[in-house]
């Protein structure tokens, strides 16, 4: 392997260690978390992997992949919040990979580690500290256009 390869898989699997080791150190945020918990344990609980329910109340909101991926962790992990934080974590982490991979590809090693690290960064921040959605995109989005330039 390569050294550029091994610094890489060295990188994803830090960040993936750092990403998931604390997805069940606190509650559930109210509302979505616990809304996005509940309708996979009723899954489970009621047998229906069809008709997605909160409370009863057939709820289509997102997409029944979502709410199965959700109920794999539950049943795998137990009912918990790193359960229901598990799915959307990792396809975020694969998010990241994804964004490396094509800033690679277009603009070379150094947009691709920029690209991991300002997708991190605002990762952290919108979990943590984030007092305004908008405020957060906007960074992510300047962000990203200096990746785009090369001015990261």
């Amino acid at each position: 392997m390569r050294t550029n390869g091994k610094k890489a898989l060295l990188l994803g699997v830090t960040l993936a260690l750092c990403y998931l080791s604390f997805l069940g150190c606190h509650g559930l945020l109210d509302p979505d978390e616990g809304r996005y918990s509940e309708i996979p344990r009723e899954m489970r609980v009621t047998g229906d992997y069809i008709t997605p329910r909160l409370n009863g109340v057939a709820y289509f909101e997102k997409p029944v992949l979502h709410y199965w991926l959700t109920a794999s962790a539950q049943a795998f992990f137990g009912e918990n919040e790193f359960s229901g934080r598990f799915w959307p974590a990792l396809l975020a982490l694969a998010g990241v990979g994804v964004t490396a991979l094509l800033g690679r590809r277009l603009y070379g090693p150094g947009a691709a580690l920029c690209a991991i690290t300002a997708d991190q960064s605002f990762e952290k921040h919108a979990r943590c500290r984030a007092g305004s959605r908008r405020r957060l995109y906007n960074g992510r989005l300047e962000c990203e256009f200096l990746v785009m330039k090369g001015d990261c």
